[in-house]
């Protein structure tokens, strides 16, 4: 059996985030993996920005946070957080966090 793991570092929220949330989308359904290993994942849209890319590959998301900065901290504009996401085409079946 092979198995298809790609890497993704997503680079947070950086625009233009739609595009490349399609563009994303469309270069891993060429690839067709069965698993995404991604980094730089933030939170997005009521979700984050790995669930919105597994919802347009019909895959599932997993997602923890890795990293927290209040506002002006490393740079960042606003608080908020950051994580790293693996995405698979069918549910984990358990998760130690």
């Amino acid at each position: 059996m092979n198995l298809r793991i790609v890497t993704l570092n997503f680079w947070g929220l950086e625009a233009p985030l739609e595009r490349r949330l399609e563009l994303a989308a469309r270069q891993l359904r060429v690839l067709d993996p069965d698993v995404v290993c991604m980094q730089e994942v933030r939170p997005h849209a009521g979700g984050t920005t790995a669930g919105a890319l597994a919802a347009r590959l019909g895959m599932v998301a997993c997602y923890a946070p890795a990293a927290t900065c209040g506002a002006g901290e490393h740079g960042a504009a606003e608080a908020g957080e950051e994580g790293l996401a693996i995405l698979t085409k069918a549910a984990l079946l358990e998760l130690p966090f």
